[in-house]
């Protein structure tokens, strides 16, 4: 894993980072590595961050930052909820409401409001 200050890249070294955060997600994702699929988020969110797409960086940083139950007192977690809060988010932003861990999730992280939604699936 690459970590990259995305002030100081040219157009086309940030065009690389950006294949280079988008590969590190792919590798992380299907392994369900949430640790470095977080780090490579918060890489990505960065960057985009600096090139003025805080939005792209919230919804990319959100749903990773909000898989966490735990561990909120970590140095990651603790760079992603401060680059969420740049943008004007907090973390989590929406919670499939999944049980009591989610909850605590939400509560660690400050959320005043919980948007939940109930889902009805089939008994297999």
């Amino acid at each position: 894993m690459i970590e990259v200050k995305p002030k100081s890249l040219s157009e086309p070294d940030a065009v690389k980072a950006e294949a280079y955060f988008e590969r590190a997600l792919a590798v992380a994702r299907p392994q369900r590595a949430k640790s470095w699929e977080l780090r490579a988020a918060m890489s990505m969110a960065r960057l985009w961050r600096d090139q003025g797409k805080p939005q792209q960086a919230r919804e990319l940083l959100a749903p990773v930052c909000g898989w966490f139950t735990e561990g909120f007192d970590t140095l990651d977690l603790k760079e992603a909820k401060a680059l969420l809060e740049e943008s004007g988010s907090q973390c989590p932003a929406q919670i499939l409401v999944a049980g009591l861990h989610r909850l605590e999730a939400a509560k660690a992280f400050g959320e005043k409001t919980i948007v939940s939604f109930l889902v009805d699936a089939p008994k297999h």
